[in-house]
């Protein structure tokens, strides 16, 4: 008898991104997420060196429109 692979899909692929990948941002929601409170550039700006000020600033921007952390590399930024 041979035997089906009976896994649950509730989402579709682009769902699945949509929730748990990168935010992929318009121009406005550049403006709105990537803009930052003294107290976030102060935060940004401590991180030794440019690439993990921005990786800071990127990880403050995401976590505002996903309310998660993202292990991303630099491929992954538009």
């Amino acid at each position: 008898m041979k035997q089906k692979n009976k896994l649950l899909s509730v989402l579709s692929d682009a769902e699945q991104e949509a929730l748990y990948g990168l935010p992929d941002f318009d121009d406005a929601q550049r403006m709105e997420y990537l803009a930052l409170t003294e107290t976030e550039l102060a935060l940004a700006s401590s991180r030794p060196g440019l690439p993990a000020q921005v990786y800071c600033v990127l990880q403050i921007g995401y976590f505002k429109a996903k309310q998660s952390f993202f292990r991303f590399d630099w491929t992954d930024v538009d």
